[in-house]
């Protein structure tokens, strides 16, 4: 559904959407066993003072590590369906909540949220657990986040895989992204996860608003979703720049982008700014019919980013 027809038919008194952030914060739910079936471990490593959850499929099955980020409307969960792909190239598999996310220690202060501080909380867990080999696998936000991790530890870091990639820029944001903010600003459900809920089963739907079910169990969802676009004067945005300049002018690592045609707010042209911020030397590739979510819509299109990468 497009933004327009989505705006047209928005009805403010709905419950049936995805609407975490104008959920209440009630206690953590009891009996939350979403990861059952999978072949991970439930793991959790302290970094300046909080808990951060990830899922693991453990050290010394693999030799290399596909570290993946979400974006900012997910948590861990959101790989579930691509973490046979990922064992099949030969990866151990993390995939980490950040902070505020997940299961994940909530945010009680929005100055905890920082692209500086969340990226390097990443970094610190990369080199707690002696990862080598590494390739950072961000989808939207978590693309701009895991741009950052070759920086801090660029002898860990072999290759950069981002999703739908949200650049960040104010100079790259385009009208989908401005019509977004201004329906947020309205009140309006989080357009993403809008999206995402028509084609999740009713397990996947409630395992998404699970972790938003607590105390500031959306704080984080709601700053990111209101400084997608880091605004000048914003410290991160610097930060943001640096990085991306350092991977275009100092990197060796390999680099693909990949984008759904269907997405209205992160779609080509986003991935296209993305890919010249970062000095990416293959194109993107485009995604066919697919939106938002490609890794809930059509788990296999990862496949295609392993071609580039081995090709490279």
């Amino acid at each position: 559904m497009s933004f327009e027809a989505l705006l047209e038919n928005y009805d403010r008194e709905s419950t049936a959407r995805f609407v975490v952030s104008h959920m209440e914060h009630v206690a953590e739910p009891e009996g939350l066993d979403l990861l059952g079936a999978l072949d991970y471990d439930s793991k959790f490593f302290e970094c300046d003072g909080h808990q951060l959850h990830y899922l693991d499929s453990g050290p010394g099955r693999y030799r290399k590590t596909a570290l993946c980020l979400h974006s900012c409307i997910g948590w861990a969960y959101a790989y579930r369906n691509i973490i046979p792909h990922l064992q099949h190239h030969g990866y151990r598999v993390i995939a980490l909540d950040l902070l505020g996310f997940g299961l994940s220690d909530k945010a009680s202060d929005v100055d905890e949220l920082s692209l500086r501080a969340q990226s390097g909380r990443i970094a610190a867990l990369i080199e707690a657990l002696d990862l080598e080999d590494v390739t950072l696998i961000g989808h939207e936000m978590g693309a701009s986040v895991a741009a950052q991790i070759p920086q801090l530890c660029p002898e860990r870091v072999d290759a950069l895989i981002a999703i739908n990639p949200a650049t960040r820029l104010p100079e790259d944001a385009g009208p989908g992204l401005h019509l977004w903010q201004t329906l947020l600003r309205m009140g309006a459900p989080e357009m993403g996860s809008y999206d995402l809920t028509q084609s999740l089963s009713a397990e996947d739907f409630s395992a998404y608003q699970a972790p938003h079910q607590t105390v500031n169990g959306t704080l984080a969802l709601e700053h990111f979703q209101r400084h997608i676009v880091l605004e000048e004067g914003d410290p991160d945005l610097g930060f943001l720049k640096a990085g991306y300049r350092w991977l275009a002018g100092d990197w060796s690592g390999r680099s693909v982008v990949l984008v759904g045609d269907k997405d209205p707010v992160f779609g080509l042209k986003s991935a296209q700014n993305f890919r010249k911020q970062i000095g990416c030397a293959a194109r993107p590739v485009v995604l066919p019919e697919l939106g938002s979510h490609p890794l809930e819509e059509s788990p296999e299109c990862i496949e295609r980013a392993f071609e580039v990468l081995f090709a490279a």
